[in-house]
């Protein structure tokens, strides 16, 4: 996933982490990993600084990867892709 840089927003790190964790829990079919995505979505910690991601892609990507990884874990997996 990428995300503009702007003069202010939430820093680079600490979004690359959650979505690192988040690309990964919905390529495998690894509970444990979707609940830990789960986990981190719920109450991410992300700070605002210089030089950091436009916030409001942030929180759109975060916002599909909480309903995305909610289905998941109904489902007892990952979201399935739609069929071609």
């Amino acid at each position: 996933m990428t995300f503009a840089i702007v003069l202010r927003g939430y820093e680079r790190r600490g979004v690359d982490e959650i979505v690192d964790l988040v690309e990964v829990a919905r390529r495998t079919n690894d509970p444990k990993l979707v609940e830990q995505a789960r986990e981190a979505l719920a109450a991410p910690q992300i700070v605002v600084r210089m030089r950091g991601y436009d916030r409001q892609p942030v929180h759109e990507y975060l916002t599909r990867a909480r309903a995305d990884l909610g289905q998941a874990a109904r489902a007892g997996g990952p979201p399935r892709p739609p069929p071609r």
